[in-house]
Parts: C-alpha cells; sequence; structure tokens
C-alpha cells in the first residue's frame, strides 16, 4: 500500500468516528425518528462534494430522487418532534447541530471511501478504518471519562448486536459498493433509515408516528427508489 492510502484510509476512519460520536450523542437530546433524519441528509451532501470536487456527472432524475427522500425524510423528523416537547429547547439546539456534525463527516467518510476503494480491497479499507475510528473514540471516551467496561449483560449484547449487523454488516457491504458504484447512489438508500427506525422505535420504544407520517415514509422510499432505477 501506498503512504497516501494509508493516510487516506486513517481519515476516513476519524470522520467516521466524529459520524458516530456526534450522532450518537444526539440520540440523547432528540427522538429516533428526528436524530436519524437529520444524520441522513449526508446523501446530499455526499452528492454535492461528488459533483463539485470529484467531477462525477448524477443524473437530473436522480438529483430529483435524493431532494424528494430528502423531502419525505425531513417531513417524518417534523411530524415527530412533539415526542419530548412542543418547542426548541438548547438541547434540542444542540443535538440537531450534533446529528448534522454527524451527517457531514459521514459524508466525507463515505467520499474518502469512494476514492480509495479504487486502490485497495474492501477488507484492507475495513480494516485499517474501523481500526482507526475505534482508538479515535476510545480515545474521546477516556479523556471525557465515559465508562467503557462496567454494563450489564443485555448491553454487552445490544453491543455486539451493534457491531455485527449494521457496522460489519451494512457499513461493509456499503464500502464493499463503493468500488463499483457512485457514493451518491449508495448513499441515497439511507435515506430509508428513518423508515426503518421510525418503525423500531414505535416497537420498541413506544413512540408512537401520527398517520400522516406514513405517508413520509412512502414519499421518501419513492425518492430513494427513483436514485437507484435510473442509474
Amino acid at each position: 500500500m501506498s503512504k497516501r492510502a494509508i493516510l487516506l484510509a486513517v481519515a476516513s476512519g476519524i470522520f467516521l468516528a466524529l459520524h458516530f460520536a456526534t450522532w450518537m450523542e444526539s440520540l440523547f437530546l432528540l427522538s429516533v425518528a428526528v436524530s436519524v433524519t437529520l444524520v441522513v441528509t449526508y446523501p446530499l451532501i455526499t452528492a454535492l462534494i461528488e459533483y463539485f470536487v470529484l467531477k462525477e456527472k448524477i443524473k437530473t432524475i436522480q438529483w430529483i430522487g435524493i431532494v424528494i427522500a430528502f423531502i419525505g425524510a425531513s417531513m417524518l423528523s417534523f411530524s415527530s418532534i412533539d415526542y419530548n416537547t412542543n418547542s426548541y429547547t438548547s438541547n434540542t439546539i444542540l443535538g440537531i447541530l450534533l446529528a448534522l456534525i454527524g451527517a457531514l463527516g459521514a459524508a466525507i467518510y463515505f467520499i474518502i471511501g469512494r476514492i480509495i476503494r479504487q486502490e485497495i480491497s474492501m477488507v484492507t479499507y475495513t480494516s485499517i478504518t474501523y481500526t482507526s475510528a475505534s482508538i479515535v473514540l476510545v480515545l474521546a471516551s477516556i479523556l471525557l471519562k465515559y465508562n467503557l467496561i462496567e454494563y450489564n449483560m443485555p448491553t454487552w449484547i445490544y453491543f455486539i448486536l451493534l457491531a455485527i449487523v449494521p457496522m460489519l454488516g451494512g457499513h461493509s457491504i456499503l464500502n464493499y459498493l463503493l468500488k463499483y458504484i457512485k457514493a451518491s447512489i449508495i448513499t441515497a438508500t439511507v435515506l430509508g433509515e428513518p423508515v426503518g427506525a421510525s418503525i423500531l422505535a414505535a416497537f420498541l420504544l413506544n413512540e408512537i408516528l401520527p398517520i400522516q407520517s406514513y405517508i413520509y415514509m412512502a414519499i421518501t422510499l419513492v425518492g430513494i427508489f427513483m436514485v437507484l432505477y435510473f442509474k
């Protein structure tokens, strides 16, 4: 591997750590639907970086699909804003800011991945990226004096499931595809996260969505379909 490839993979891990650190913190300040919706604005950021920096063309119909999906996800977000409060508080504003920083971190992470995956394998890339992200997060946790060990067994089970399903499964699949498909198209699929997260939150956390929210979910999925179908 070239020194450039190693540095880019490490940088990707740093931005992945930024994404997780800020997004996870926002979940303590916002409802699941709102936090997830804000953080998955990164497909729009990714598309802009891809277009202006990497000079990769994106079809007009795909731009429309991304915007439609974002509108649907945003409407879903606003429909759930009254879970905790009927007005914006300082915590709400901080949560929104953290979620948006998480979106920026994810966008840069995927853009770097798109570049570096043309040179190295998925296993090599994810090994360096995930390791560097883990180191950054552990150091940050130690610095902030967070508890890293003393958790009960159900919590450890959830940690393991997080590592296996969304990380090794979800993120690794996306990183594999980055070699063959534009980052903007791959990240557009995550605009469906507010849909899945809202459904799970309704069952597991009793965060019940109003009826119109299901219409917003449908709008989101239509936008994602447009991006993928017309690729």
